[in-house]
């Protein structure tokens, strides 16, 4: 995406974590799976870390814009780290039986070293998403698995991404959270939509590393083909 890239000064810099924040229908998932499958259809290498969808609700929401992980995943260019999975293993669902129980293991332990291993193996990671740790895990637990990411970055290099959506999460989570990362990307979704029917909005990047201090927006839209600016 050249605007994207121009707006930015050349891209996204190596060796950063960037946080994508928005509502769950803005599109900031998209941008962030258009960006890795592009990179894993390139010759990359991809680790996804779910901890609210199962990894088969990720390939069939990607493959509404072409995006077919399969060949992907057969070759290992794009790996899933699915705890939502993980969580509900051997839960019961059916009518009449008791509530599902969530697997008796710490989320923030396994992201940790699930997300540490991917990126030893030079793969560029997603954490969708970090709202639903939240709720399992400390606030402080949580400021430190990022700072730990965010070191691992100057170590392994790559691009990594940590997917916030706003509403569900501690008030106090956001502001420590984008003062540990190097990147911080929001995406609002225009008021009147337009009338193409497709959610158009505007991506501000409040915050990128090598850049200086300044608020840059971007319009953008998302159709069946993906997210464009």
């Amino acid at each position: 995406m050249a605007r994207f890239d121009t707006l930015l000064g050349g891209g996204i810099p190596d060796m950063s974590i960037v946080v994508v924040h928005g509502s769950s229908a803005s599109g900031s998932r998209t941008l962030v799976q258009q960006i890795l499958y592009n990179r894993a259809v390139s010759g990359g290498k991809i680790g996804y870390l779910t901890v609210e969808r199962s990894s088969k609700d990720v390939e069939e929401d990607m493959a509404v814009h072409g995006w077919t992980l399969e060949p992907l995943v057969q070759d290992g260019r794009w790996v899933f780290g699915d705890l939502y999975s993980l969580r509900h293993r051997g839960t019961q669902t059916k009518p009449g039986s008791q509530m599902p129980t969530q697997q008796a293991f710490s989320v923030l332990d396994r992201l940790h070293s699930d997300a540490l291993k991917m990126m030893a193996e030079g793969r560029w990671i997603i954490l969708d998403s970090l709202s639903s740790v939240y709720f399992m895990h400390d606030l402080k637990d949580i400021a430190y698995f990022i700072e730990v990411l965010t070191m691992a970055t100057r170590v392994y290099g790559g691009i990594h991404f940590v997917v916030s959506i706003s509403g569900i999460y501690d008030l106090d989570a956001l502001p420590i959270l984008t003062n540990l990362v190097d990147g911080v990307i929001e995406f609002k979704l225009d008021e009147a939509p337009s009338q193409r029917m497709v959610p158009d909005g505007v991506l501000r990047v409040t915050k990128m590393r090598r850049l200086p201090p300044a608020i840059r927006n971007l319009g953008y839209t998302i159709s069946a083909d993906g997210f464009s600016v």
